[in-house]
């Protein structure tokens, strides 16, 4: 349900439930205890790296609703590539603005009440075309019918079928015996030898005396083989509501990243695996690093930055609110990111912050500066001290203050000299085309 989510993504989203928005705490009112045509959602719900506002699992389906900020062209392009690596995972995204669900809810419940009821449709006859196949009998599967009307061999001799292919998982291992009665089998004198069929004493080679029920059934309880309950109930312990804990949702031990002792890492804040922070570095509550990163010494990370994965930032970089940076990112010592155009120190411009866009495979060279507002096109690269003030095409190479573009560089970081549209990097061998100012690689 949660794709390998993170501890940290886990702990952030219930964090996230206590600040709602208005639109947020609207909705969630009529779609709470299944208010819904009986569909249970989930609220800030955790899925791989991220937190989907609203979640339905029946359905597979999420709901997110959207600020103006979701206007920007870089937020557009970073809701865009959130919603299709949700679709690799199985699941449906729906948008909804948040004016709508204020001003509108009813349209907005029967948008979502007609999309769950597509998508559990869909699954359904997913699934109905599975056990078509999965739950034919071993005498189907070979081809094979007993005479109708006849039992099977062990029906004919006075016993059970006792074969886990004929039986459903709640008879194998769920169903408790009448109190102070023996089970088929044990009433015969045979020890119960299927494993999905016999309690913990006889699985472990011990057999309870001739017609007495073992301690499970003595006691009245169903026959907890570890095989069909859940983790909380093998330990023996719930939490209210029904609810697990993080670890026991994710149903494995979390990957830990690695921190100095002297980083300073704010609860809330999400770190994905395999990442490395070192010396003196800052992240707060709500900034999300991913996979395999690397923060050098000295490094701030503000509330709302996004990094991906593989993303490698040098010593003494601040990388403020507004500032997403995709896979495979390189950031300098010392670059410089802004997010407020005109700041004046009695202003007040928090609402003003601009989105600067670092798409993957760029790099920026020491020292450089990013005015805010302005995308960093796939595999660019900014020349040590360059100051950009407008926008880098993908593969471009830009140099000096304010930057100009004196050339195109490949994924590989090599100079690609274009003959008649075509060029060939020197280091990878990969071709590239030039074409109407845009390079592409083949």
């Amino acid at each position: 349900m949660h794709h390998g989510a993170s501890f940290e993504i886990l702990q952030n989203a219930r964090k996230l439930r206590e600040k709602m928005t208005e639109a947020e705490k609207l909705l969630w009112e009529k779609l709470r205890n299944r208010q819904l045509s009986g569909l249970k959602f989930r609220r800030q719900h955790a899925v791989s790296k991220y937190i989907l506002d609203f979640y339905c699992h029946k359905a597979k389906l999420g709901i997110e609703l959207d600020g103006k900020y979701h206007n920007e062209p870089a937020q557009q392009f970073y809701d865009e590539d959130r919603t299709k690596n949700l679709q690799e995972l199985g699941i449906k995204i729906i948008r909804f603005k948040n004016e709508r669900v204020i001003n509108n809810i009813s349209s907005v419940l029967k948008e979502i009440k007609n999309k769950a009821q597509i998508e559990i449709s869909l699954r359904s006859e997913q699934i109905i075309e599975t056990t078509q196949i999965t739950n034919i009998s071993p005498s189907e599967a070979g081809g094979k019918e007993h005479p109708k009307n006849k039992t099977s061999p062990l029906q004919g001799s006075g016993e059970k079928n006792t074969s886990t292919t004929n039986i459903s998982p709640l008879e194998a291992g769920g169903k408790e015996h009448p109190k102070n009665k023996t089970s088929p089998l044990q009433g015969s004198g045979e020890k119960n030898t299927p494993t999905t069929n016999t309690s913990p004493p006889e699985a472990g080679g011990k057999e309870h005396p001739k017609n007495k029920t073992s301690p499970l059934q003595e006691s009245g309880e169903k026959n907890t083989l570890t095989t069909n309950i859940s983790p909380l109930e093998a330990e023996g312990k719930s939490h209210a509501n029904n609810e697990m804990s993080p670890l026991q949702e994710l149903g494995e031990e979390t990957t830990p990243f690695y921190a100095h002792s002297t980083a300073v890492l704010d609860a809330g804040c999400t770190i994905g695996k395999n990442t490395k922070i070192w010396h003196f570095c800052h992240v707060m509550p709500k900034a999300i690093i991913g996979k395999n990163c690397s923060l050098g010494q000295n490094v701030f990370v503000a509330n709302g930055v996004v990094l991906g994965d593989n993303v490698k930032v040098q010593n003494n970089v601040s990388i403020y609110e507004g500032v997403i940076c995709q896979d495979n990112v390189f950031l300098g010592p010392s670059m410089v990111f802004t997010n407020v155009i005109n700041p004046r120190s009695a202003v007040n411009r928090k609402k003003e912050y601009k989105t600067t866009l670092v798409k993957k495979g760029a790099s920026i060279g020491a020292n450089a500066t990013i005015v805010c507002g302005n995308t960093i096109g796939e595999y660019a690269f900014v020349g040590a001290g360059a100051v950009v003030t407008t926008s880098v095409p993908n593969y471009a190479l830009v140099v000096g203050n304010p930057s100009r573009q004196i050339g195109w560089i490949s994924a590989y970081g090599e100079r690609l000299e274009f003959n008649d549209g075509l060029a060939i990097c020197t280091g990878s061998g990969v071709k590239y085309k030039l074409e109407n100012n845009q390079v592409t690689h083949s």
